[in-house]
């Protein structure tokens, strides 16, 4: 097989065009578009940059993202599909594959290229009929500054929370959450001192009053209209002061304003005697978390939405609300967890995977994403979407009439890690690097630089892979971890030390051993491309 060349990684503007494609809506859903290639098909190559354009008058950059297969001819991508206004009639299928990474709630216009002392000369201010236009290294580092650095919709479960988790206005919204969680403590551990009209408003309701410097703004903190970056700092000083009153649980919101309303025949002495009940199980020392859960939702005129929601604001850390919006979110997650354990297991894994500093913070998140402030993509959706690249790149293969049967036949087994690569990687590695297995038939043949994205040298380059164990492998795959040049484990702040150990990453791990000169180049990629957060041992 012919050595191919491997150029310089490039940056380019794609054209979408509203009248043929809705790229604004179709953005809020999929993160993966098979773009339609009709310049530089010749240079354009997994890896580049690409910066979306949408045109028209209220256009301009809207998202960016990354080459994830040279060109090559594809069929339309059912996803696609809902969002396609006018058929393209170009016969000619040859498309890439891009990958979004940042969609922006703001598009750079074209008027601010056009005062940008680098970009107003950029090709597709010049000339705007096309689908590709080539970007020089100075205009994409000119475009990469003008453009925003943050937006929510669109974007991964772990980018939309990331995100989340970096916004002032949101991080304030949580600590207001921890802060009456920690008022409503000292409150319901005073049991002897519970009214019923004091539980219904300091617990009960989500909030009955909120004062800052004596004015009443109840709806303010949480409705995002309302509480600008400004008004945010104003409340930001006053709970660091002390000056902001809270009252009600601020966490979730009941089905009635007041406790027992369906109950019958209830006088409000027996409601107060249910409440002070459920009150000292939920103080009793004895108990788990769980089981405080448990025997609180069996007291009459609670159920598993306040007594996961008056838990939680005692252990923060140990229990999650389970209500008709996480239910909600977990549905759109396609998370399944029937019943209150898996419910809990299920929050937990996600806790751990996201990074969430507790459940306060989570179930904001959460509830955010089922009211669509927060909208992510859908990620059986993605990899299967990416499943369907892979597919149409082992057709491509198949016709092609550049390369013989047989070679054929390996290009296709390499993506599962079988034939002539696997054997190329048995050259160079003789264990997994990570969990120490040497057993090669309990090893897997694992690309550094994804399958998709490489050429056929690259799908064959024993260099370009790993044998990893089959847990090490998924994490490698997805980003987790991933290597420096000099062997260093570098893995993704994501990923918390327990699930680390469980799927065998050693607790002393923190250099794997040298790389060659070649495996370091498709480390590279892998860093970039694929490898999701910071390294924790710095």
């Amino acid at each position: 097989m012919a050595t191919e060349t491997h150029p310089e990684k490039r940056s380019w503007i794609f054209q979408a065009i509203p009248q043929y494609f809705d790229l604004n809506e179709a953005l809020k859903h999929i993160r993966i578009f098979r773009w339609r290639i009709k310049q530089f098909k010749n240079e354009i190559r997994a890896g580049d940059d690409v910066f979306l354009w949408l045109a028209g008058s209220d256009g301009g950059v809207v998202a960016r993202g990354t080459v994830v297969t040279d060109p090559l001819d594809m069929e339309d991508s059912q996803e696609e599909l809902p969002f396609v206004k006018e058929a393209d009639k170009d016969k000619d299928r040859l498309s890439a594959a891009v990958e979004i990474n940042t969609v922006f709630g703001v598009p750079v216009q074209r008027e601010d290229l056009k005062a940008h002392p680098v970009l107003s000369s950029i090709s597709i201010l010049k000339q705007s009929r096309g689908t590709n236009f080539a970007l020089t290294e100075d205009e994409a580092d000119s475009l990469d500054a003008l453009c925003p650095r943050s937006e929510l919709h669109g974007a991964s479960l772990f980018e939309a929370f990331s995100l989340f988790h970096a916004t002032p206005v949101e991080q304030l919204r949580v600590r207001i959450r921890r802060e009456r969680a920690a008022q409503l403590r000292e409150f319901l551990g005073d049991i002897d001192g519970i009214t019923l009209d004091g539980f219904n408003r300091e617990v009960w309701v989500l909030e009955s009053a909120t004062l800052l410097g004596g004015e009443d703004i109840r709806g303010a903190l949480f409705d995002s209209s309302l509480l600008d970056n400004e008004f945010a700092v104003q409340v930001a000083v006053a709970l660091d002061a002390g000056d902001l009153e809270l009252h009600g649980n601020y966490v979730w919101r009941p089905g009635s304003t007041v406790y027992g309303s369906p109950l019958a025949n209830v006088t409000d002495q027996e409601k107060l005697s249910h409440v002070k009940h459920a009150l000292r199980l939920l103080n009793d020392p004895t108990l788990s978390p769980s089981e405080k859960v448990v025997q609180i939702e069996s007291v009459p005129g609670f159920g598993f939405p306040t007594a996961t929601g008056l838990v939680i604001l005692l252990h923060p850390e140990e229990i999650a609300i389970m209500n008709k919006q996480t239910e909600g979110v977990f549905e759109k997650l396609r998370v399944n967890c029937k019943g209150f354990a898996a419910f809990q297991a299920a929050a937990s894994q996600l806790r751990s995977e996201l990074g969430a500093d507790d459940y306060l913070e989570l179930d904001w998140f959460l509830y955010q994403i089922n009211q669509g402030m927060i909208e992510v993509a859908d990620r059986e959706q993605h990899e299967k979407m990416l499943r369907d690249i892979d597919c149409q790149i082992e057709a491509s293969i198949e016709k092609s009439t550049a390369v013989n049967q047989t070679e054929k036949e390996q290009l296709v087994k390499s993506r599962i890690g079988q034939g002539q690569f696997r054997h190329n990687i048995q050259k160079l590695e003789l264990s997994c690097r990570v969990s120490g297995v040497d057993d090669v038939r309990f090893l897997i043949a694992s690309h550094i630089k994804p399958w998709r994205a490489c050429d056929n040298v690259e799908r064959l380059d024993g260099a370009n892979g790993l044998f990893l164990s089959p847990n090490i492998d998924l994490l490698f795959d997805r980003g987790h971890i991933s290597f420096e040049d000099d062997g260093t484990l570098l893995i993704a702040s994501v990923v918390d030390e327990k699930t680390l150990r469980s799927l065998g990453v050693p607790s002393d791990m923190t250099n794997c051993g040298h790389f060659s000169s070649k495996q370091k180049r498709y480390l590279a990629y892998h860093r970039q491309h694929v490898f999701l957060g910071s390294n924790k041992s710095e």
